[in-house]
């Protein structure tokens, strides 16, 4: 029984077990080769073939798994139309040779290593021995935030030899592992860290990546979430926002500076727009003016009538008068009161 790293309930399972002998390949050829990977496939020797593959899906990021015999692929002209050419391919190679070649380019693969393909291309395969392997299609957008023309790295090889290339190989397989473990929440933090590794890792990088940058952006992006929950908290400043986000105050200021912002002048941003939305929504039109500006996080009525006026260019109170349900809906009955009148008059 094949060994897999992807597990059976939240895979589909593919395998030539079940098949009389003269069935097998036929079935791979057509089910696997055709249908799955959009690549014609042949046999290599006249042995009995064997292949299992499972297959997965995490947001748009297909992964699959196969187990198989020595086989040629190839994926030429009349089949691409059935290819979705904005993916890029990462095959991790987990036991076994392969030799690749796109056009004129060719390239091997041996243990732990990760071929790189832009699944646009006419491409050839070969599985010298019986192989094991990991591989991820990935939308090529998923890379434009990182680098540009992903698919210039086409038929590279991240070396198994390499620091960044054994980081790359053993998250691919904790993810593979956790595929079904993982709740929405935290799924995208794995794609976006899988993306970055993976960008790092690509060797002859044409392109500068500025990985800690993009580390930082991703802090900030989380530091700022925290702070949209937690401003109509009073005790919510810069001490306890980077107490929580396990920083000193100076490099929380530092973050900021990314967004050319200060910390101060985003939390006094959400914290408006907190009691904006309270001032306008029909529900809160018993609160006072008073309670929605504690409500929002403000200690200080003098301090929030004027930050309010400066951005939203009139005070609370009449805000509120000029924006309420009730006003709007008098306003829409004047027009077309308004409009009726001046029909009859015509």
């Amino acid at each position: 029984m094949t060994k897999f790293i992807l597990n059976e309930e939240s895979s589909v399972t593919y395998s030539t077990e079940d098949y009389d002998v003269k069935d097998k390949f036929e079935y791979w050829r057509e089910v696997v080769g055709k249908n799955i990977l959009k690549m014609n496939c042949s046999p290599v020797s006249e042995n009995v073939f064997e292949g299992n593959m499972r297959c997965s899906l995490i947001e748009d990021i297909t992964i699959f798994e196969m187990h198989s015999h020595p086989l040629r692929f190839q994926r030429n002209k009349s089949s691409l139309g059935n290819v979705d050419i904005d993916s890029m391919i990462f095959t991790l190679t987990l036991s076994g040779r392969s030799s690749k070649s796109v056009n004129i380019k060719s390239f091997n693969t041996s243990l732990g290593d990760i071929g790189v393909l832009d699944g646009s291309r006419e491409q050839q395969m070969l599985v010298e021995d019986d192989i094991q392997s990991l591989v991820l299609i990935i939308p090529k957008a998923r890379f434009g935030h990182y680098i540009k023309n992903i698919e210039d790295y086409n038929t590279l090889v991240i070396l198994a030899n390499t620091l960044e290339g054994q980081l790359a190989s053993s998250y691919i397989q904790t993810i593979a592992e956790s595929i079904g473990q993982l709740d929405a929440i935290n799924i995208s933090s794995v794609i976006d860290n899988l993306i970055q590794l993976l960008v790092s890792s690509l060797p002859n990088k044409r392109y500068k990546f500025d990985f800690q940058n993009t580390v930082q952006k991703q802090h900030l992006k989380k530091i700022k979430s925290y702070i949209q929950h937690f401003s109509s908290d009073p005790g919510t400043n810069i001490s306890s926002i980077a107490e929580k986000s396990g920083i000193s105050t100076r490099y929380l200021h530092k973050l900021f500076k990314l967004d050319d912002l200060t910390v101060a002048k985003y939390l006094l941003k959400c914290r408006l727009e907190n009691s904006r939305r309270l001032l306008i929504d029909a529900s809160a039109k018993n609160i006072s003016v008073t309670q929605i500006a504690h409500q929002s996080g403000f200690n200080d009525l003098a301090h929030f009538s004027k930050s309010f006026k400066k951005n939203f260019y009139l005070p609370p109170k009449e805000y509120r008068a000029e924006n309420s349900v009730d006003t709007r809906r008098s306003n829409n009955l004047y027009c077309r009161n308004s409009d009726s009148q001046a029909d009859n008059h015509g």
